[in-house]
């Protein structure tokens, strides 16, 4: 079964309710105030499709404002456009994530993955990280970062 599928079979299933939460759910994301100190957090019941649903939705946002992937940069204090901290609790999910937000932005260097398989190459490079509208990052990356004072010296991360 393809997630378009899914997301067919949902709003079948449970229909205006359905499409009222994944409004609610885009609007979380590209409408409403977030920004350094401010999460979303979205407790919608699990198996619904959040994961699918946010990866197509900050795909195709990202592809109607504007994207120049890693060509030009976008910081969020220009109030131009918005970017994306995604935590994820697996690799995998890091890397689906990856790849479907990229697939419905149109562009293969939207989305950028970070797991421990390749946080080395960027953990004395965070300037690089910038040129991404998205990054999706496992959970045990995020707590590394967050648990630590960073900086480029940083070795055991």
């Amino acid at each position: 079964m393809n997630h378009y599928d899914t997301h067919e079979r949902f709003i079948q299933t449970y229909g205006e309710k359905y499409l009222n939460k994944i409004e609610h759910l885009r609007k979380r994301l590209v409408d409403w105030e977030t920004g350094e100190d401010k999460f979303v957090v979205v407790p919608f019941e699990a198996g619904i499709g959040k994961s699918l649903q946010t990866d197509r939705i900050v795909g195709e946002y990202v592809g109607q404002h504007d994207v120049k992937g890693t060509e030009e940069v976008f910081l969020p204090d220009s109030n131009r456009f918005r970017t994306f901290l995604m935590v994820k609790p697996f690799i995998e999910d890091v890397l689906a994530s990856v790849e479907r937000i990229n697939q419905h932005c149109g562009r293969p260097d939207v989305a950028l993955g970070i797991t421990k398989d390749n946080w080395s190459q960027y953990r004395d490079d965070a300037d690089t990280l910038s040129l991404f509208r998205v990054v999706v990052i496992t959970h045990e990356r995020y707590l590394g970062i967050k648990s630590m004072e960073w900086t480029p010296q940083t070795e055991n991360l």
